[in-house]
C-alpha cells in the first residue's frame, strides 16, 4: 500500500517434508526419540541442510542431562529410566521428564527468507515452489529491522509510514520474483512449510500483512485479516498483529502450514495501474507449534 520499498537478495533455499527426507534454509532439522533407551537422532537418506548447523542434544532421565542444547533451545532431564537425544532444530526446544524419558517439541513459525513460495491464491499453493520468499521494505527505515544492505526505491523518504507492526525474529517477505517494476495492484503471495509433529500439537500464529492475509492449516482457514476493499481496515491490518489459533486444525503426523498475502487495488496508493514500488505489499508472522512424544520437524 506505501510508496517506496526494498527488497533484499533472494537467499535461503527451499524445503518440504516427505517420509524419508527433508531439507532446511537457515535451520537445521530436528529429530528426537523417545523409547526408554539410547536412540540416536539422525537424518533420513538424502536430506541436506543449509544454514546454521545442526547440534545435538540429549537428556537422561536418571535426574540430570547432558550434551549439547540448540541455540535458542533447552534440554533437561529428571528422575526416570529413559533418554531421548536427536539433532535439534535452531529455534527449537527438548525436554525430557519421568520414566520413559518423554519429550516436547516447539518449533518456531517466522516469517523470513527461508520461507518458500508458490504460485496460488486464496485456496492456497497452485503448484511446485518457485524459490525462497524476498525480504521486502517500504525505505530504509520502515520497517524499524529492514535488513541492512537492502534495495531501496526511496531511501530516508521520511514521507512513508506504516509496517510497524513487528515479531521478534520475523521480517515482512513477499513473493520471490518482486521487483519494482512489477504488478503491484491485487498481487498475491503465497508462503508454505510442511512439519512431521509429535503428539498432541498446539500452536499460534500472530500476523499482519499490508493488505490482506489467510493463514491455512493443512488446507483449512484458520483465520484471515485485513481488507481488499476497505483501506481503513487494512491500514490498521499492516500496523496490528492478529493472533490466529492453529490448534483446532493440527494433527500428529505431516501438517501444512500455508500462508497467503494479497495486496489491495491501485486506488489505496492513488494509481491505477500501479507498479510495486507505488503499491507495496508484504507480510509478517511469527508464532510456535509444540508437540508432545516422539516426533520431527522439518521444512
Amino acid at each position: 500500500m506505501r510508496r517506496g520499498f526494498g527488497i533484499a537478495p533472494l537467499v535461503g533455499c527451499v524445503g518440504l517434508v516427505s517420509a524419508v527426507g527433508a531439507t532446511s534454509c537457515g535451520g537445521s532439522i530436528r529429530v528426537t526419540s523417545s523409547d526408554g533407551g539410547d536412540a540416536p537422532g539422525s537424518t533420513s537418506p538424502g536430506a541436506s541442510s543449509s544454514g546454521s548447523p545442526s547440534q545435538a542434544s540429549s537428556s537422561s532421565g536418571a535426574g540430570g542431562s547432558s550434551g549439547t542444547s540448540p541455540p535458542n533451545g533447552s534440554s533437561s532431564g529428571s528422575a526416570g529410566t529413559g533418554s531421548s537425544s536427536g539433532v535439534g532444530f535452531q529455534t527449537g526446544s527438548s525436554s525430557g521428564s519421568g520414566s520413559g524419558g518423554s519429550t516436547t517439541d516447539t518449533v518456531a513459525l517466522l516469517s523470513g527468507a527461508d520461507w518458500p513460495w508458490f504460485p496460488g491464491g486464496l485456496d492456497g499453493a497452485d503448484g511446485g515452489a518457485l524459490g525462497p520468499a524476498a525480504l521486502v521494505c517500504v525505505d530504509d527505515g520502515v520497517p524499524a529491522n529492514c535488513p541492512a544492505g537492502a534495495i531501496y526505491e526511496k531511501p530516508g523518504d521520511s514521507s512513508t509510514s506504516g509496517w510497524s507492526a513487528s515479531y521478534p525474529g520475523a521480517y515482512w517477505i513477499w513473493r520471490g520474483d518482486v521487483t519494482s517494476g512489477g504488478d503491484g495492484d491485487l498481487a498475491f503471495a503465497v508462503f508454505q512449510k510442511t512439519f512431521l509433529l509429535g503428539s498432541n500439537p498446539t500452536g499460534q500464529l500472530q500476523i499482519a500483512a499490508d493488505d490482506f492475509d489467510e493463514v491455512l492449516v493443512n488446507g483449512q482457514v484458520a483465520g484471515s485479516s485485513g481488507s481488499i476493499t476497505d483501506e481503513s481496515v487494512a491500514w490498521q491490518n499492516q500496523n496490528n498483529l492478529t493472533t490466529v489459533d492453529l490448534t483446532p486444525y493440527l494433527a500428529a503426523g505431516s501438517n501444512t502450514i500455508t500462508i497467503v498475502g494479497q495486496n489491495g487495488p491501485g486506488s489505496y496508493a492513488g494509481c491505477s495501474p500501479c507498479a510495486y514500488s507505488s503499491n507495496t505489499a508484504g507480510v509478517i508472522f511469527g508464532g510456535s507449534i509444540t508437540s508432545g512424544g516422539t516426533g520431527s520437524v522439518a521444512q
